[in-house]
């Protein structure tokens, strides 16, 4: 089984909302809320497909990629067999923004594509919501309410969920 390559992008403001997608499963029609980003295409450098991913799926022409901080390892089942995806978070801090879909070229995104939201990262643990990655809310607590000295060292693995 080939392993595909994927970057996300952890958009964040100065006020601690991140923004999420919303989008149906293809596997199961559930709703899940997760971070804009895609596989890497031939030929690019994970902060190409970064750039090119955030504009697609939200609008936003980047100017920096930012700090890699997550990595995810893991495997599901889709309609064509089983896949495993092997992704890299970087946290980019921005102002708020409108985002749009307008520039996704992938008809198959477009037609899963549900919403839009700018979570404050402190509520996604208590959500009742379904996330990607399920601990997506833990990670980001991780990442800015933990003391310097109990920080991991980054980038961290996420793999375990």
């Amino acid at each position: 089984m080939s392993v595909r390559q994927a970057v996300r992008g952890l958009l964040i403001t100065e006020d601690h909302k991140i923004l999420l997608l919303k989008v149906r499963s293809p596997v199961n029609g559930a709703s899940i809320w997760m971070t804009p980003g895609g596989g890497i295409e031939n030929g690019e450098t994970d902060h190409q497909a970064l750039t090119r991913e955030i504009w697609e799926e939200t609008g936003l022409r980047l100017t920096q990629t930012g700090k890699f901080v997550f990595e995810r390892n893991f495997s599901y089942r889709g309609s064509n067999g089983r896949f495993s995806q092997f992704e890299k978070y970087f946290l980019v801090f921005l102002r708020e923004f409108t985002p749009t879909m307008q520039n996704n070229p992938a008809e198959r995104e477009v037609s899963i594509f549900q919403d839009y939201r700018w979570w404050d990262i402190n509520q996604i643990s208590s959500s009742e919501d379904t996330f990607a990655p399920s601990l997506l809310g833990e990670h980001l607590d991780t990442l800015f309410n933990k003391r310097p000295d109990q920080r991991p060292i980054y980038p961290l693995n996420i793999s375990r969920d």
